[in-house]
């Protein structure tokens, strides 16, 4: 995929409708099964990053993001709240920005 999204709580949805129509392929996460972005990503991206709702962010899916934001030209992240159980995507969205692939939406 070209672009890796970073988003949650419906904030995903423009993004990935935004790329949908511009033949623009996309992964998304890290994505809890029970966020409304996952219902759509799981639609329309190549791939979506996922963790069991209520759960800490495992190694597994934060090492396949991380692998994502590594390997991909540009990293979209919508405004969303990070707490206890996501604060991993912190690293993620950190690690964009050191790589200069950051595109805040």
């Amino acid at each position: 995929p070209r672009v890796f999204v970073i988003s949650c709580g419906g904030g995903g949805i423009p993004i990935y409708r935004g790329l949908q129509k511009r033949n623009i392929p996309f992964a998304a996460g890290i994505l809890y099964k029970n966020d409304i972005d996952y219902q759509l990503a799981r639609l329309l991206a190549a791939d979506v990053v996922t963790e069991e709702p209520f759960f800490p962010i495992s190694d597994e899916a934060y090492e396949k993001a991380l692998a994502y934001v590594r390997g991909c030209p540009e990293v979209f992240v919508s405004r969303m709240e990070i707490g206890p159980q996501n604060e991993r995507i912190r690293g993620l969205v950190d690690e964009a920005g050191k790589l200069g692939k950051l595109r805040e939406i």
